[in-house]
């Protein structure tokens, strides 16, 4: 049995990755860097593995947000990946409470810059 370790989708139209960290220090390399050296804990998602996603709703904490991801986009929340009591999807009319699953995870990491 194989497993996909960056997909957490409850749904099969697409796949989910998403982040639980706390602050950590990136090492970037010996020579100054353009890049943040601090990963902060914000709660991020990023959906992929389709080629056309409808709407979804995520509410987190009882704040809902409908989103229409494209493939590979992140969606950051202003709360940290370490506060999340309440973690609900609801797509194509189908919702799924997913705080158990997000509890048992340990820790992910989200982390993306680019060249100024």
């Amino acid at each position: 049995m194989s497993s996909d370790f960056f997909n957490y989708s409850p749904f099969p139209e697409f796949k989910l990755f998403l982040s639980k960290n706390e602050p950590i220090t990136i090492w970037l390399g010996y020579n100054d860097s353009p890049y943040e050296s601090i990963l902060i804990e914000n709660l991020r998602m990023v959906f992929h593995g389709f080629s056309n996603m409808d709407e979804i709703q995520i509410t987190v904490n009882g704040v809902t947000n409908t989103y229409q991801p494209k493939a590979w986009e992140i969606i950051e929340f202003p709360i940290s990946s370490q506060n999340i009591n309440e973690m609900i999807f609801t797509y194509n009319g189908n919702t799924v409470n997913f705080t158990e699953k997000y509890n048992d995870i340990m820790m992910n990491q989200i982390y993306y810059n680019h060249r100024p």
